[in-house]
């Protein structure tokens, strides 16, 4: 069985890492006014967007994952390389690209026979999206211990530094996570 591992571009692996352990990045839409940029995690592309592009962000700007998108990214760089993919995604709650992701795999469904059957691969395929509950760093995190399994223990040469932050635009719907610790009622 082949077993792959996706990220979303909000993932804060280092590109030599998730190179070196075939983890593979799913690309997000990013509108910014009328204009529509892909984000694929590279380097020379966030760097300009930074430079370019973040200034002028505004309050209706943000990811805009598309599930057609999503679904025909699964069809042709997933399907026929692997037998099960998982793949994480960041907090539902700070953005739609699980909710889109997840309908996108469920579309997938219906049409990744013919691309097997035309790659001479017997076998289902499935693809499992996760809801990592996490942010910028954690996602990374949580993608670096998969791609270790199986290795024997070492120094990690990459650990994410970055906790999440106090949650300002949803007040009373953080959940406590490993890297949001619950907080306790004082007195």
């Amino acid at each position: 069985m082949r077993i792959g591992l996706v990220v979303d571009a909000t993932c804060d692996l280092p590109p030599e890492f998730l190179a070196a352990h075939g983890i593979r990045v799913m690309p997000i839409g990013i509108r910014l006014g009328e204009q529509r940029l892909i984000d694929r995690r590279d380097p020379d592309t966030t760097l300009s967007f930074y430079r370019d592009h973040l200034p002028k962000v505004g309050s209706k700007d943000g990811s805009q994952p598309l599930s057609a998108e999503l679904q025909q990214w699964f069809l042709d760089e997933l399907v026929t390389d692997f037998d099960y993919v998982v793949c994480l995604t960041v907090d539902s709650l700070r953005s739609p690209i699980f909710e889109h992701a997840t309908q996108a795999s469920f579309g997938l469904l219906q049409h990744y026979h013919e691309r097997r059957h035309a790659a001479g691969i017997a076998g289902p395929f499935t693809l499992r999206v996760l809801d990592s509950h996490s942010v910028f760093a954690g996602i990374g995190g949580r993608g670096h211990a998969p791609a270790g399994a199986g290795q024997p223990p070492q120094r990690a040469a990459y650990a994410p530094r970055t906790a999440q932050p106090a949650d300002l635009h949803l007040p009373g719907r953080r959940r406590p996570g490993p890297l949001a610790p619950a907080r306790l009622p004082e007195g």
